[in-house]
């Protein structure tokens, strides 16, 4: 088909008809018309929208702050945009903020842990809400509650972070006050309660304020305020009112040493039983300190009284303790003073009766003494040896005597002890007993030692000198000071080159507590000894609370049985029993035994028969001179019979004493 120009066709009507083009021109021009008012209708909501959005944030009571997505760290998001709100709650104006970055509301009382928070939470690009406090623009503090949303483009790129900052400072009083108040409630609630607790608590320092801890007996405070009103009573009526006995535990350092300070405590705690029944109620007892006790007897009529008393409590201490353990051995030492008007203060009483315990226990403890005014000379005398005693080792002011150590069959010498003495410038030559313990007091047990040492080793090896083939063993009394001393053994060592005496030679003894004080580094030391060898002996054998199983457990060569065992063997079947049992033990154990103390024929038999082999005491000779001991070394003794004591060796006190 040819298409040829258009014809406008003539319908029925007359009218002309349009060509399809211009319908369609005239289709598209409405789709166009329709288009562009949808649009503009489109933008006149989207407007309206937009209108509607920044009315609601400009007219928002919760600040709006838009910042852009930069990095967290220096200089930060900037703020690109706060509504009105912002600048109300912070006193910040847009043109102060935009373009800075939020920190600026921080402060120094602004949380470190809420703003780690949020740091976190930013840097995972995760929204958060959280209260911290920030800062006016004066200054002035505010508690705020953020929320921080992050906003993304089509992309999912971030682009922007948007703040929502809420003052809750209101919010917070409150709460506050709620917290306040119900504190308030709950105190209240626990006053009534706490009333009854407090009077509790009150009673329980008021007890433990007046009372000891261990053995609920009361203490030294109580005691010395009871004492002072006992005092004054007697400055103000008739004398001998009130009497004050001063107890001390003998053999309770034994007990610690050996089996423990439980066991100690368990029987301070006994102890404070016993005495409370021996007593009566309206008594004042108390554990002074350490096994010291104190106890205050107030109405007394006579001294026949508080004597009672004293024996009453001294027979009660030396039963046994069967519920702490086997073989406790417990007794007192006592001193018993009056309170009397002539006492200026309660401290003299007390130190009057301390006084008497001190001689009770230098009279071998397990006794009473009432004091008197011979007592109070002996104690100023004590102080002044005391003194003494340092200047007397400074000027060695001592000598060594010497024992005799036999063979029970033969008596002839295998050995001697070293045995010191005091040349003391006024009182004259004064035993050991007058002066070690206060040695050890006085801590100058140390230097004596060590001289007690040095001159026994010069006087052995003048004797191996003199009397060459001779055998002769000098045993040496050591302290357990000496053998806590780290440098016992070093200076030994030393001083035996020095000398260049033969260690062999050389016995040194020590006692059963030292033995069991500190078993390993006892043992240890011992072995250090007899490596070099020096013989070990066990001095006092049978005082201790050791058991005889423990004999084979440390490096020992030989035991002294104890004097006490030796002085009753004439009385009774036990006695014998138990110095037969020891020495068999010991020859089991291929231990020498030493028996000292003998004073008389009968217990040297005894202890021959029971096996005995080395004797030693004032039946063969009392302690003498080295210059008659070498007399007695060249010449060898032989047969029975005593040896007269020299005349530079009086009897001492009247008793054997080393």
């Amino acid at each position: 088909m040819i298409f040829t120009e258009p014809v406008a066709a003539t319908g029925t009507n007359g009218r002309t008809s349009e060509s399809p083009l211009k319908l369609i021109d005239q289709m598209k021009l409405q789709r166009l018309r329709r288009f562009e008012e949808e649009t503009k209708l489109q933008e006149n909501a989207v407007d309206m929208h937009l209108r509607l959005l920044e009315s609601v944030v400009m007219n928002a009571n919760e600040g709006v702050m838009i910042t852009e997505a930069e990095i967290l760290d220096e200089p930060g998001p900037r703020i690109q945009y706060v509504n009105p709100a912002f600048t109300r709650i912070t006193g910040y104006t847009p043109q102060q903020v935009i373009g800075k970055s939020p920190r600026f509301l921080q402060g120094p009382l602004t949380s470190s842990a809420a703003l780690k928070t949020l740091r976190t939470a930013l840097h995972k690009r995760h929204p958060v809400e959280i209260e911290l406090i920030n800062y006016r623009s004066d200054g002035a503090v505010f508690w705020a509650e953020l929320s921080i949303s992050p906003v993304h483009n089509d992309n999912g790129a971030l682009t922007h972070w948007i703040a929502l900052l809420r003052d809750i400072s209101e919010r917070k009083a409150n709460e506050e006050v709620a917290i306040r108040a119900k504190a308030a409630e709950m105190q209240n609630e626990a006053l009534s309660f706490e009333i009854g607790e407090r009077k509790k608590i009150e009673a329980r320092l008021a007890h433990t304020a007046f009372h000891d801890d261990l053995t609920g007996l009361k203490n030294r405070g109580y005691f010395m305020d009871r004492l002072t009103e006992s005092l004054q009573h007697a400055q103000t009526r008739q004398p001998f009112q009130s009497a004050l006995i001063y107890l001390d535990l003998d053999g309770f350092k034994a007990v610690n040493d050996t089996l423990g300070h439980r066991a100690g405590d368990l029987v301070l705690i006994e102890v404070a039983r016993r005495l409370e029944g021996c007593c009566r109620p309206r008594d004042t007892i108390s554990r002074f300190g350490g096994d010291e006790f104190t106890i205050l007897l107030d109405d007394i009529q006579s001294l026949d009284q508080v004597l009672t008393a004293a024996q009453r409590i001294l027979e009660r201490l030396e039963e046994p303790f069967p519920s702490i353990g086997p073989g406790i051995v417990i007794s007192g030492s006592m001193g018993i003073c009056e309170v009397q008007a002539c006492h200026a203060k309660p401290e003299d009483p007390l130190r009057d009766a301390d006084t008497a315990m001190y001689r009770a226990k230098l009279q071998g403890g397990g006794r009473y003494l009432a004091f008197n005014e011979v007592m109070h000379q002996s104690a100023t005398a004590l102080i002044q040896t005391k003194s003494q005693l340092k200047l007397a080792v400074q000027r060695e002011q001592f000598e060594l005597f010497y024992q005799p150590i036999l063979n029970a069959r033969t008596l002839r010498i295998v050995g001697v002890e070293a045995l010191v003495r005091w040349n003391h410038p006024e009182r004259g030559l004064l035993a050991p007993i007058e002066f070690v313990g206060l040695a050890e007091e006085t801590g100058t047990i140390l230097p004596l030692g060590a001289w007690i040492l040095r001159t026994a080793c010069k006087q052995l090896k003048s004797w191996q000198d003199a009397l060459p083939g001779v055998p002769v063993l000098v045993s040496i009394n050591v302290s357990s000071k000496q053998l806590d001393d780290a440098n016992f053994f070093p200076d030994l060592v030393d001083l035996l080159a020095e000398i260049q005496v033969d260690a062999r030679s050389l016995q040194i003894e020590v006692t059963e507590t030292m033995l069991l004080k500190d078993p390993e580094r006892v043992t240890a030391l011992f072995a250090q000894i007899r490596k070099i060898g020096i013989r070990i002996a066990l001095d006092d054998f049978g005082t201790g609370y050791s058991s005889l199983s423990y004999l084979e457990k440390y490096p020992i060569d030989s035991l002294k049985i104890d004097k006490s065992f030796v002085d009753r063997l004439g009385e009774g079947s036990t006695k014998k029993n138990i110095v037969r049992m020891i020495i068999d033990l010991a020859r089991d154990l291929g231990l020498e035994v030493f028996a000292e103390g003998i004073q008389n024929v009968h217990q040297s038999d005894a202890l021959m028969e029971y096996g005995c082999n080395l004797v030693q005491g004032y039946l063969y000779s009392r302690p003498i001179p080295a210059g008659e001991m070498l007399l007695l070394l060249t010449q060898g003794l032989r047969g029975s019979g005593n040896i007269s004591p020299s005349a530079s060796e009086p009897a001492l006190a009247g008793t054997q004493t080393h």
